[in-house]
């Protein structure tokens, strides 16, 4: 599959596993529900990896969310929903 198609589906499944589960739940939920969603793409959850700094191994590595055919790395976030006071204040 290429990569913009893949993309897409990507996004589509993130967009529906937030609907189903809906808002102010943890990242890690929000992980598990697209591990589900994408159980008809190939996938790694959670995906390590090592990293090297100047010739030397890094000891605690890197750690993905999803990794979506060994190419397309996912991230997840979660934020608190912004309120409409949020901003009202002025600073200077």
């Amino acid at each position: 599959m290429e990569y913009r198609a893949l993309t897409g589906r990507i996004i589509g499944l993130a967009i529906e596993g937030h609907r189903t589960a809906g808002p102010g739940l943890l990242e890690s939920v929000y992980a598990e529900c697209m591990a589900l969603e994408a159980a008809a793409i190939h996938f790694q959850s959670p995906a390590a990896g090592p990293v090297v700094y100047k010739q030397r191994m890094v000891p605690l590595g890197f750690r993905a969310d999803i990794v979506v055919s060994d190419a397309i790395i996912l991230e997840i976030k979660a934020v608190r929903p912004l309120t409409s006071g949020m901003f009202s204040k002025r600073t200077r």
